[in-house]
């Protein structure tokens, strides 16, 4: 059946295939032999044998002998795999541009703040339930994806889940930033933000609220409970609502910290916590509150930031910092 679909689709009948049957089981035959052998008008054998020849498969005159061609075979492979390689490029191409269609269409759909769309709040009441939307708006975002952290996650499987949110927008193209708390700085989940995911962050002292913003159009508000039992989220659209919620990210987004890459060398120096502290330091945060943000005692605080101005060979907080500056610790 599959020889018979590709024997047409090269322009070869049936009378041609019992042509070259024939031809290629008898040297040096004519055109009258083979038309007495297939039972078949000589007029009919001519334009076979006429198709064949421009098709590479025999060679010799009409009115002589007829031999088989021996690369014929692989001449028709050739031209029959040329074809169906610029038809399925073709289709190919086709269903991209259906797929584009359709995927633009979906996301004007899901990123619009018109009522046909939804509700103007919609709550998703478990984590799995908001992680597909979460997915979905960030495959169909266009211009950028914000989020703001408000707290280090006690789970690092929601650090997991917003790394495939942010890895499905940047795979795109789309620009992400995001704000994370001071207690954020230096750590490893910060850096593979920043250069695993392609995303720029800015860490700030404690953050208002924990959110997501798509193409300032639409955002979603998570609300976790003490250690995170419960996580609660609520998807918001429609321009006044959106437009604050977006608003508040840019306020705090100018006054975060960016926070780069950190080289082997910095490693090596400087500790995810040792990081953390300075960069507390360096807005000023009191002893005692840099213990609470970071969860240890004051008492760690202070031997900690003795030995950083150990490592910085300086003797007071202020040289620390211009040295810690100078190192682009900070």
């Amino acid at each position: 059946m599959g020889a018979t679909l590709l024997r047409k689709d090269i322009g070869l009948s049936r009378v041609d295939f019992d042509v070259y049957r024939f031809v290629a089981s008898h040297l040096r035959c004519t055109m009258n032999d083979a038309a007495d052998a297939i039972d078949e008008p000589g007029e009919i054998v001519r334009r076979s044998l006429r198709r064949l020849s421009e098709m590479g498969l025999v060679v010799g005159e009409e009115e002589s002998e007829i031999q088989i061609s021996p690369g014929g075979p692989e001449l028709v492979f050739e031209i029959l795999q040329e074809q169906i390689e610029h038809e399925y490029l073709n289709r190919r191409r086709a269903a991209a541009d259906l797929r584009q269609d359709l995927t633009r269409i979906l996301g004007e759909c899901l990123l619009s703040d018109s009522p046909a769309s939804g509700p103007p709040i919609e709550e998703f009441s478990t984590r799995k339930a908001a992680q597909v939307k979460l997915l979905e708006l960030a495959s169909h975002a266009r211009e950028e994806v914000l989020r703001m952290w408000t707290h280090v996650p006690e789970s690092m499987s929601r650090v997991a889940d917003d790394e495939m949110v942010i890895g499905r927008a940047v795979r795109r193209g789309i620009g992400v930033r995001i704000i994370c708390p001071t207690a954020f700085a230096g750590r490893e989940v910060t850096q593979r933000l920043a250069t695993v995911n392609g995303a720029t962050v800015r860490t700030v002292v404690d953050p208002p609220i924990e959110l997501h913003v798509f193409d300032r159009r639409v955002a979603v508000i998570v609300a976790t409970t003490p250690r995170e039992t419960v996580t609660t989220s609520f998807l918001v659209r429609g321009q006044p609502l959106t437009r604050v919620l977006h608003s508040v990210f840019e306020t705090w987004w100018i006054h975060g910290q960016e926070t780069c890459a950190v080289t082997d060398e910095q490693q090596t120096d400087l500790t995810g916590e040792d990081q953390a502290l300075l960069q507390l330091l360096a807005k000023g945060v009191k002893d005692e509150n840099a213990a609470r943000q970071l969860g240890c005692s004051v008492r760690t605080v202070r031997r900690k930031v003795s030995e950083l101005l150990d490592k910085l060979d300086s003797v007071s907080r202020f040289q620390a910092g211009v040295h810690a500056a100078h190192r682009q610790w900070v």
